[in-house]
Protein backbone atom coordinates (compact mmCIF):
# COMPACT_ATOMS: atom_id res chain seq x y z
CA UNK A 1 0.00 0.00 0.00
CA UNK A 2 2.02 3.45 -0.91
CA UNK A 3 0.95 5.91 1.47
CA UNK A 4 2.42 9.23 -0.76
CA UNK A 5 4.08 10.20 2.09
CA UNK A 6 8.19 10.73 1.24
CA UNK A 7 10.17 11.00 4.87
CA UNK A 8 12.73 12.52 3.33
CA UNK A 9 10.81 15.79 2.97
CA UNK A 10 9.90 17.64 6.11
CA UNK A 11 6.77 18.29 6.41
CA UNK A 12 7.54 21.23 8.55
CA UNK A 13 10.02 23.04 6.31
CA UNK A 14 9.08 26.73 5.82
CA UNK A 15 7.73 28.44 2.56
CA UNK A 16 9.79 31.23 1.35
CA UNK A 17 7.39 33.71 0.60
CA UNK A 18 8.34 36.81 -1.93
CA UNK A 19 5.89 40.14 -3.10
CA UNK A 20 6.04 41.35 -6.24
CA UNK A 21 4.22 44.67 -7.03
CA UNK A 22 4.09 47.20 -10.07
CA UNK A 23 3.32 50.91 -11.31
CA UNK A 24 1.99 51.89 -7.20
CA UNK A 25 2.23 55.62 -9.01
CA UNK A 26 2.94 57.63 -5.17
CA UNK A 27 0.54 55.94 -3.11
CA UNK A 28 1.02 52.82 -1.68
CA UNK A 29 -2.52 50.32 -1.32
CA UNK A 30 -3.14 49.77 2.62
CA UNK A 31 -3.78 46.20 1.64
CA UNK A 32 -0.28 45.43 0.59
CA UNK A 33 0.55 45.43 4.37
CA UNK A 34 -1.29 42.68 4.79
CA UNK A 35 -0.90 40.95 1.82
CA UNK A 36 2.53 41.09 2.12
CA UNK A 37 2.77 40.20 5.58
CA UNK A 38 5.66 37.90 6.07
CA UNK A 39 7.39 38.18 2.67
CA UNK A 40 11.24 37.43 2.99
CA UNK A 41 11.78 40.81 -0.19
CA UNK A 42 9.77 42.28 -2.37
CA UNK A 43 10.51 43.24 -6.12
CA UNK A 44 8.40 46.68 -7.53
CA UNK A 45 8.65 46.39 -11.20
CA UNK A 46 8.62 50.18 -11.64
CA UNK A 47 6.16 53.32 -11.61
CA UNK A 48 7.49 53.30 -7.76
CA UNK A 49 6.40 57.50 -8.04
CA UNK A 50 8.12 58.55 -4.52
CA UNK A 51 10.80 57.36 -2.58
CA UNK A 52 8.80 57.83 0.14
CA UNK A 53 6.72 54.78 -1.27
CA UNK A 54 9.71 52.43 -0.95
CA UNK A 55 9.81 53.67 2.34
CA UNK A 56 6.82 52.50 2.78
CA UNK A 57 7.60 49.02 1.19
CA UNK A 58 10.90 48.40 3.39
CA UNK A 59 8.37 48.07 7.09
CA UNK A 60 7.50 45.16 5.78
CA UNK A 61 10.68 43.65 3.83
CA UNK A 62 14.00 44.51 2.04
CA UNK A 63 12.90 45.86 -1.19
CA UNK A 64 14.20 45.78 -5.16
CA UNK A 65 13.20 48.23 -7.62
CA UNK A 66 13.56 49.68 -11.24
CA UNK A 67 12.38 52.70 -13.01
CA UNK A 68 9.52 53.11 -14.64
CA UNK A 69 8.57 55.74 -17.39
CA UNK A 70 6.65 57.72 -15.37
CA UNK A 71 9.14 57.69 -12.44
CA UNK A 72 10.38 61.44 -11.78
CA UNK A 73 13.79 62.30 -11.57
CA UNK A 74 13.96 61.76 -7.95
CA UNK A 75 13.65 57.56 -8.69
CA UNK A 76 15.23 57.13 -12.19
CA UNK A 77 18.15 58.81 -10.81
CA UNK A 78 18.94 55.97 -8.36
CA UNK A 79 17.29 53.09 -9.75
CA UNK A 80 18.12 51.13 -13.12
CA UNK A 81 16.10 50.30 -15.55
CA UNK A 82 16.81 46.33 -15.65
CA UNK A 83 18.18 44.63 -12.31
CA UNK A 84 18.55 40.77 -11.46
CA UNK A 85 18.70 39.81 -7.81
CA UNK A 86 19.73 36.09 -6.49
CA UNK A 87 17.53 34.68 -4.18
CA UNK A 88 17.06 31.05 -3.03
CA UNK A 89 15.27 29.59 -5.81
CA UNK A 90 17.41 31.47 -8.36
CA UNK A 91 17.93 34.80 -10.43
CA UNK A 92 15.15 37.24 -10.84
CA UNK A 93 15.14 39.62 -13.34
CA UNK A 94 13.15 43.34 -12.92
CA UNK A 95 11.52 45.32 -15.78
CA UNK A 96 9.41 47.67 -16.12
CA UNK A 97 8.39 47.11 -19.87
CA UNK A 98 8.63 50.35 -21.05
CA UNK A 99 10.62 48.78 -24.59
CA UNK A 100 8.43 46.38 -25.45
CA UNK A 101 5.09 48.30 -25.77
CA UNK A 102 1.78 48.06 -23.68
CA UNK A 103 0.49 44.34 -23.84
CA UNK A 104 1.79 41.15 -21.56
CA UNK A 105 2.31 39.50 -24.36
CA UNK A 106 5.26 41.75 -26.80
CA UNK A 107 6.80 42.23 -23.55
CA UNK A 108 7.19 38.54 -22.21
CA UNK A 109 8.55 38.33 -26.14
CA UNK A 110 10.41 41.10 -25.76
CA UNK A 111 12.29 39.92 -22.39
CA UNK A 112 12.44 36.66 -23.83
CA UNK A 113 14.46 37.69 -26.63
CA UNK A 114 16.77 39.65 -23.91
CA UNK A 115 17.27 37.50 -21.78
CA UNK A 116 18.37 34.31 -24.35
CA UNK A 117 19.64 31.90 -24.67
CA UNK A 118 19.12 31.08 -20.36
CA UNK A 119 16.41 33.01 -18.95
CA UNK A 120 16.43 33.54 -15.34
CA UNK A 121 14.14 31.51 -13.01
CA UNK A 122 11.43 34.43 -13.05
CA UNK A 123 11.22 37.39 -14.74
CA UNK A 124 8.97 40.48 -13.22
CA UNK A 125 7.40 43.24 -15.31
CA UNK A 126 4.82 45.60 -15.13
CA UNK A 127 3.81 48.41 -17.63
CA UNK A 128 0.21 47.22 -18.50
CA UNK A 129 -1.24 47.13 -15.73
CA UNK A 130 -2.90 44.06 -16.63
CA UNK A 131 -1.68 40.81 -14.20
CA UNK A 132 -0.96 37.61 -15.58
CA UNK A 133 1.62 35.01 -14.65
CA UNK A 134 2.57 32.98 -17.19
CA UNK A 135 4.97 30.04 -16.68
CA UNK A 136 7.12 29.05 -20.08
CA UNK A 137 10.18 26.50 -19.85
CA UNK A 138 11.54 27.15 -16.47
CA UNK A 139 10.95 30.85 -16.63
CA UNK A 140 8.14 32.16 -14.95
CA UNK A 141 6.54 35.11 -16.10
CA UNK A 142 5.26 37.64 -13.51
CA UNK A 143 3.31 41.09 -14.29
CA UNK A 144 1.62 41.54 -10.81
CA UNK A 145 -1.01 44.43 -12.54
CA UNK A 146 -1.32 48.07 -10.90
CA UNK A 147 -1.30 48.12 -7.13
CA UNK A 148 -3.18 51.54 -7.66
CA UNK A 149 -4.89 52.10 -11.36
CA UNK A 150 -5.46 48.50 -12.94
CA UNK A 151 -6.67 49.03 -16.86
CA UNK A 152 -10.54 47.87 -16.68
CA UNK A 153 -12.73 47.46 -13.59
CA UNK A 154 -10.69 45.59 -11.43
CA UNK A 155 -9.42 45.41 -8.09
CA UNK A 156 -5.97 46.90 -7.43
CA UNK A 157 -3.50 43.82 -7.71
CA UNK A 158 -0.39 42.04 -6.65
CA UNK A 159 1.22 38.71 -6.95
CA UNK A 160 2.79 36.96 -3.84
CA UNK A 161 5.64 34.43 -5.04
CA UNK A 162 6.30 30.92 -2.84
CA UNK A 163 9.02 28.27 -2.84
CA UNK A 164 9.34 25.25 -1.21
CA UNK A 165 12.97 24.57 -1.33
CA UNK A 166 12.63 20.76 -0.03
CA UNK A 167 10.54 20.17 -3.22
CA UNK A 168 12.06 23.29 -5.17
CA UNK A 169 8.76 23.95 -6.19
CA UNK A 170 7.92 27.77 -7.13
CA UNK A 171 4.51 28.93 -7.37
CA UNK A 172 2.80 32.53 -8.07
CA UNK A 173 -0.87 33.56 -7.59
CA UNK A 174 -2.25 37.26 -8.29
CA UNK A 175 -3.62 39.11 -5.11
CA UNK A 176 -6.58 41.63 -5.31
CA UNK A 177 -5.10 44.25 -2.75
CA UNK A 178 -8.91 45.45 -1.75
CA UNK A 179 -9.72 42.03 -0.42
CA UNK A 180 -7.43 42.46 2.27
CA UNK A 181 -8.73 45.65 3.56
CA UNK A 182 -10.06 44.90 7.05
CA UNK A 183 -14.65 45.44 6.39
CA UNK A 184 -15.93 47.87 8.41
CA UNK A 185 -18.87 47.13 11.06
CA UNK A 186 -22.63 47.62 10.03
CA UNK A 187 -24.62 50.62 12.24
Amino acid sequence: MESGFDPSLNPFAPLLRYGVLSDTHGTIHPGIFAAFEGVRHIFHCGDLGHLTCKTELEVIAPVSLVRGNMDGWSVASCCKELLMETVEFGDVALYHGTRYGHSNEAIMRGLSQFYAPELPRMICYGHSHQAQIDEVGHTLFINPGSATYPHGSGSPTAALVEFNPEKHLLVAWIVELDSFLASKPKG
